[in-house]
């Protein structure tokens, strides 16, 4: 008997893109294209989680302890009623279950599919859609969805895709008009953990998950009332919270929430400041008038009226810092900025614990009203509140007082000599400040300690592209810059470490939207003004995405891929919970002014998730040879059977396209497609069909599953391009494959 001639061999996958390396020094589990797959820790590359618009009520993506179901029944009749996706109630008027009432969400080839079910369906159940007829023929199902049934256009739309975008219909926007601006999530002593800031126009509004939606009645707009000659001229004392001020010269009241004192004294009768008034009566005088408290003169309106914070900036984009000040349970407070680049102002705010919105306001000769800072950066660094500002400069608030930036109190003010893109508080401690051409740290830990020295030369960030992990990162025109603290404690080092993804980040070094790390997984990602983003795996100790590599070179070892979304993020909010989750929400250009909560669910909001991946050439150890191909056996970690497709490419014989970052434009229907990835027509497409293998024996493997793609064909080289699009496919693993092939000769 002949011995066989077929050598198998298992390849891991890992390594993430690289673009730059020659095709015969890639690992044969490294990637030359990717799309919405992500590099995992440990080895492997994940299909990403989905994102899905929020509101506080019943998640789309959530199953049956979390609201989601449905109830499927054959019937007869009810000849031309209501239509899948028709959303119509239907109610049992006669039989059993006489007055139960559903939402319809399915109803294809004599099956219906209800959700929010009270009553039930039975066999006999007479129903209506309120002008059509049916006859129910079979008890009801819950949560199932029957072999063959789904919506004729596409087998994958089934009763489930359906009740899901039934909840989905329910998700409103935030409250206010136009644009949304911002999704702020914050920590919050409560079941759920956290509630959101939601900033649309000149409307804040708070939700805090409870299924009640953006509620606008808790926000109170704070006046500031401007005041000098404190003191009076009786050293009379200045107001506290909960009092109430009266303008002598209109009988114009305030009560005072807070009082910030700038400078002065009143023994000296020389105090100035601003009186944050949380409500008002009547008119305050537009020119100085006296300011008394019980009949008695305490102060002197300094600038004439009061001022109302305003948040009506277009265009603008919102940052933000959740921070606790005060350290008790109850007392987080959001401090952001809304920076109008293009208009050049902006303005920053404090929403405290109780919704109580203040403007932040520098004195100077006056309170400088007509012509405020323009605030653009919000960072806290050893509990000093810092802003930065148009123009290179940043400010340092008074320790402990994130609403006074008074001199007179040792606050102090920063420049950097070129426009500040991002702020980061780091060990060290250091106040990490990027500027497109350099970056630079204040080190120190107090104001009598403070330095400010550059740390990286001609290495800065693109704006809002900088984000704090195990160190600082960002992106530049040389590409993705690691910040990190060196040895020499204080001091802090640069280096470029995109090297492998060099020709995409080319392409997007100037186009940078917004950016987000993803804790869980160790990942910084930065978002493009096309939808399409950059995915930086960043190894923790001990861990790297290149199986077999050492753990001292893992520490060393980052992984990229790329992915795009459906719609384009233009600003993200990401911040943790008090039970330590991390949560993001994002905002995009689009007027509809929803919020979406990121990486939650198995869609883009309804819309199929397309995943794609192109492995580098595998020559089997031997590139001058050619080889026979036999087949090739994918593993896959998946709690769920699904479809995949895949192309073997020999010799680099196939016109395949290694971009697939065209922008969706907001809308899905402008999904990539395999055929337009390739830009081959008469490539054929043939199909895997991954199922999980169950084994009572090996428990840790129970999710394990190999998918076989038959070979046929000789080279020196292969590559494998896999693609799945999927609404409601859970993100699944793919681990790597073992290629069976046969030596023949060398290469001529």
């Amino acid at each position: 008997m002949a011995k066989s001639r077929t050598k198998a061999e298992y390849f891991a996958m890992g390594g993430g893109l690289d673009l730059v390396s020659p095709a015969g020094l890639l690992k044969p589990g490294a990637l030359l294209a990717a799309c919405n797959y992500e590099p995992y820790y440990g080895g492997g590359y994940r299909r990403i989680d989905g994102y899905e618009r929020w509101d506080g009520q019943t998640s789309p993506s959530g199953g049956p302890s979390n609201g989601i179901s449905w109830h499927t029944f054959q019937y007869s009749g009810f000849v031309g009623g209501a239509a899948t996706n028709s959303f119509v109630t239907i109610t049992v008027t006669s039989g059993p279950g006489t007055g139960s009432t559903g939402v319809l969400v399915f109803n294809e080839d004599g099956y219906i599919a209800v959700t929010r079910v009270v009553g039930g369906f039975s066999a006999g159940s007479v129903f209506t859609d309120g002008t059509h007829i049916g006859t129910a023929t079979s008890n009801s199902t819950l949560n199932v969805n029957p072999a063959g049934v789904y919506h004729s256009t596409n087998p994958e739309l089934d009763p489930e895709y359906y009740t899901r975008q039934y909840f989905r219909s329910l998700i409103q926007p935030m409250a206010g008009t136009g644009v949304a601006m911002a999704a702020i999530p914050r920590p919050k002593n409560s079941t759920l953990g956290y509630e959101v800031i939601g900033i649309r126009g000149g409307t804040i509004s708070v939700n805090a998950g409870t299924g009640s939606g953006w509620q606008t009645s808790p926000v109170v707009y704070n006046q500031g009332l401007f005041f000098n000659t404190g003191g009076g001229s009786t050293s009379a004392a200045l107001p506290v919270a909960g009092q109430t001020i009266t303008d002598g010269t209109t009988g114009a009241t305030g009560v005072v929430y807070s009082v910030q004192l700038w400078g002065g004294s009143i023994v000296n009768n020389d105090a100035y400041g601003v009186f944050y008034l949380s409500s008002t009566t009547g008119t305050w005088s537009a020119t100085s008038s006296s300011i008394k408290l019980a009949g008695t003169v305490v102060a002197t309106n300094w600038t004439g009226g009061t001022r109302t914070p305003l948040l009506t900036n277009y265009g603008s984009t919102v940052r933000f810092v959740n921070w606790n000040f005060y350290a008790t349970a109850n007392t987080w407070a959001t401090y952001f900025v809304v920076d109008n680049q293009q208009g050049g102002f902006g303005n920053a705010y404090e929403l405290d614990s109780t919704y109580h919105l203040s403007e932040i306001y520098v004195p100077s000769a006056g309170p400088n009203l007509n012509t405020p800072p323009h605030w653009r950066f919000v960072e806290v660094h050893l509990n000093y509140l810092m802003l930065g500002v148009a123009g290179g400069n940043f400010y340092e608030s008074v320790a402990g007082s994130p609403l006074n930036f008074s001199g007179f109190f040792a606050a102090e003010q920063f420049g950097v000599g070129s426009e500040i893109t991002g702020m980061f508080s780091a060990v060290g401690p250091a106040l990490i400040v990027t500027t497109q051409f350099n970056t630079q740290a204040l080190l120190g830990t107090d104001p009598t300690t403070w330095t400010l020295g550059l740390i990286g030369e001609r290495m800065g960030a693109q704006t809002d592209s900088g984000q704090k992990l195990d160190s600082v990162y960002g992106m530049s025109a040389i590409g993705v810059t690691k910040f990190s603290r060196t040895l020499t404690f204080g001091n802090f080092a640069g280096a470029v470490i995109s090297q492998q993804v060099q020709p995409v980040l080319q392409q997007y070094n100037s186009n940078v939207n917004c950016s987000r790390i993803v804790r869980g997984s160790n990942q910084y990602r930065v978002h493009f003004f096309d939808g399409s983003f950059l995915i930086m795996f960043v190894p923790v100790a001990g861990q790297s995405n290149m199986p077999g590599v050492s753990a001292a070179q893992a520490s060393n070892t980052v992984a990229f891929t790329m992915g795009i979304y459906a719609r384009t993020p233009v600003a993200m909010f990401t911040d943790v919970d008090i039970y330590g989750n991390e949560q993001c929400f994002w905002v995009d250009a689009a007027s509809d002014g929803f919020a979406f909560k990121d990486g939650v669910g198995t869609s883009f909001d309804g819309f199929a998730i397309p995943s794609y991946l192109r492995l580098a050439y595998n020559f089997v150890g031997a590139p001058g040879y050619q080889k026979f191909y036999r087949r090739a056996d994918f593993d896959f970690q998946t709690d769920a059977s699904f479809d995949m497709s895949y192309l073997a490419v020999l010799d680099y014989s196939t016109d395949a396209q290694s971009n697939l970052f065209s922008s969706y434009n907001n809308d899905p229907a402008n999904a990539p497609t395999f055929e337009g990835v390739l830009n081959a027509n008469q490539v054929t497409w043939l199909n895997l069909t991954i199922s999980p293998q169950f084994t009572r024996l090996t428990w840790d493997a129970e999710n394990m599953g190999v998918a076989r793609a038959e070979l046929q064909g000789s080279g020196t080289g292969m590559s494998f391009m896999l693609y799945n699009s999927s609404y409601s496919t859970d993100p699944f693993i793919l681990q790597g494959y073992t290629l069976y092939s046969e030596l023949r000769r060398l290469q001529r």
